[in-house]
């Protein structure tokens, strides 16, 4: 299995913090980019983009991803000890949500 680009992430705001709208989400310590949310819609007719903040939300999400899987992978390891009710269901999603993310069958 292929191991993710190391985290952290973060969206692209340009030189000196500009508010860059470029769409890219880059890896911190790599200093690579690593997605980009700058999507065209191509539908037979005129090109067009989503909307900017969209663009932008999407981009949040994305960088996020390397967080958002060690928050599970942290959750999942506690709640493995718990044994309540409600506790089982969120563990089983937990295992699925980590799995996904990483790629795993």
């Amino acid at each position: 299995m292929t191991c993710h680009t190391p985290g952290p992430w973060d969206e692209c705001r340009g030189a000196n913090d500009t508010g860059c709208k470029c769409g890219l989400v880059w890896s911190l310590p790599a200093d690579v980019p690593v997605a980009s949310c700058d999507m065209r819609v191509e539908d037979n007719g005129p090109e067009r983009f989503l909307p900017l903040g969209e663009r932008q939300a999407n981009a949040r999400l994305i960088a996020a991803a390397p967080d958002l899987l060690a928050a599970a992978e942290a959750a999942y390891a506690a709640a493995g000890s718990i044994d309540l009710d409600g506790i089982v269901s969120a563990y089983a999603q937990l295992s699925d949500a980590i799995k996904k993310a990483r790629g795993d069958p």
